[in-house]
C-alpha cells in the first residue's frame, strides 16, 4: 500500500523539472509619481508598457518570461510579449491569475475554488487554498490546505495527496531541479523536498519562527527564503541551494519592508523591494544596486 501511494506521488510529480527554454527576462514595477506600468529589460533598458492600461488589477509575468497578465472586471487578458498577442480568459470573480512558464496556462484564483484554464479547456482544481504554484511544464499544479498537500495533473484532474504529521504544516511549496520544496513548521522550522520517488526528504534548518518560499531561478537551483517578522513583515532574505541544501543569507541595508521579486535570468543577481526602491542584489559579489526609486509594485518573470 505504502509502495503504491509513493508510486502514485512519483508519477504525479513527473519530470522536466528544469524550466524550459527561457524568453528575455523582465520586471514590470509601477512607479509612484506616474503610476504607470514600466517593464525593465534583460539589457537593463525601461519601457513603458503601455498595454497595461489603467483600471487594470493583478499585473504578474510568465515565470519563463513569455507573457504577462491582468484583470479587468471579470476578464483577465494574457499578452504574449513577443509578439503583442492578446488571449482573454472569462474570469467572473475578478481574482487573481498564475501564468505557466512559457504562458498558455493559467490558474485563476476565485473566492472558493481554484481554476485551470488551458487553451479552450477549463478545468475546477477544487478549494480555494493557502499557495498554488505551476510545475516548470505547467502540467501539474501542487497545492495546499489544512489536509496538506496536493498535486493535481491539469490534463486529467487527477489528484495526489501528501498529509503532513499531526505535529507538522506546511506553509509554503516551490518547485525547483531537485523536487518540489516544501516549508514544513515544526520543530525545528525546516525545508524538506518531495523527490521524483515520492519521498520526503529534509533540506535544510530554517532559524526562523516563519518564512515564506519564493521565487525560484530559472534553473530551478536557488530558491529565496524571506523571513517573516511577528509583524507580518519581510525581515530578512536568504538564498537556499537545493543541490546542496546551503543556506545563504543576504546582507540587504534595510531601507524598509523587504519582499523578494525575481532573480535574473542566469540567477546572478536577485531584485528586490526595498521600501520603495526596486534594488538588485549581486550573488557574486555581494553588492547591492538601485535600480529605480519610489516603486509601489513589481514583479518578475
Amino acid at each position: 500500500m505504502i509502495a503504491k501511494r509513493l508510486g502514485a506521488i512519483a508519477v504525479a510529480l513527473g519530470v522536466g523539472l528544469l524550466l524550459p527554454g527561457a524568453a528575455q527576462a523582465y520586471v514590470l514595477f509601477v512607479d509612484y509619481g506616474r503610476e504607470r506600468p514600466l517593464l525593465l529589460q534583460r539589457d537593463g533598458a525601461t519601457r513603458p508598457e503601455r498595454r497595461l492600461a489603467s483600471g487594470v488589477s493583478g499585473p504578474t509575468i510568465a515565470p519563463g518570461g513569455a507573457a504577462l497578465a491582468y484583470t479587468r472586471g471579470a476578464t483577465s487578458t494574457v499578452l504574449t510579449l513577443a509578439d503583442g498577442r492578446a488571449r482573454r480568459i472569462r474570469n467572473p470573480s475578478g481574482g487573481d491569475l498564475q501564468l505557466s512558464a512559457d504562458g498558455s496556462r493559467a490558474l485563476l484564483e476565485g473566492v472558493d475554488r481554484i481554476t485551470f484554464v488551458g487553451g479552450s479547456r477549463r478545468r475546477s482544481l477544487g478549494e480555494a487554498t493557502f499557495t498554488e504554484a505551476f510545475s516548470p511544464d505547467g502540467r501539474r499544479v501542487a497545492a495546499f490546505d489544512d489536509d496538506g498537500l496536493r498535486i493535481v495533473a491539469t490534463d486529467t484532474g487527477a489528484v495526489s495527496r501528501v498529509r503532513a504529521p499531526a505535529d507538522q504544516t506546511f506553509f509554503g511549496v516551490a518547485w525547483t531541479a531537485a523536487g518540489l520544496v516544501l516549508g514544513v513548521a515544526g520543530e525545528p522550522q525546516r525545508v524538506e523536498v518531495l523527490g521524483l520517488d515520492g519521498v520526503r526528504r529534509p533540506l535544510a534548518r530554517v532559524n526562523a519562527d516563519t518564512f515564506d518560499l519564493g521565487p525560484v531561478s530559472r534553473d530551478g537551483r536557488l530558491v529565496v527564503l524571506s523571513r517573516i517578522s511577528e509583524s507580518r513583515e519581510v525581515a530578512g532574505l536568504a538564498t537556499l541551494d537545493v543541490t546542496t541544501g546551503g543556506v545563504r543569507r543576504l546582507r540587504i541595508p534595510a531601507r524598509g519592508t523587504l519582499e523578494p521579486v525575481g532573480f535574473c535570468e542566469d540567477a546572478s543577481c536577485l531584485y528586490h523591494l526595498n521600501g520603495n526602491h526596486l534594488e538588485r542584489f549581486d550573488l557574486v559579489t555581494g553588492a547591492s544596486r538601485l535600480v529605480r526609486r519610489d516603486v509601489v509594485f513589481a514583479v518578475a518573470g
